[in-house]
C-alpha cells in the first residue's frame, strides 16, 4: 500500500514537469505577426522602393 502512494506522488509531481502545454502568452504570439506582415512590412517596402526610384537619376 505504501509503494502505491509513493508511485502516485511521484507520478503527480513529474506529470507537470515534462508537460508539453504551451504557456498562454505564447498562444497570442502569432497574432502579432498578422498586422506586422500584412501592413508594416509592405508599407516599409513600398516606402523604401519609392524613395529608391525617386532618388535614382538617369544620366
Amino acid at each position: 500500500m505504501r509503494i502505491i502512494i509513493i508511485i502516485r506522488y511521484l507520478y503527480n509531481n513529474n506529470r507537470y514537469k515534462y508537460s508539453t502545454e504551451v504557456p498562454h502568452s505564447m498562444t497570442d504570439f502569432p497574432s502579432i505577426f498578422v498586422p506586422l506582415v500584412g501592413l508594416v512590412f509592405p508599407a516599409i517596402a513600398m516606402a523604401s522602393l519609392s524613395l529608391h526610384v525617386e532618388n535614382n537619376k538617369i544620366v
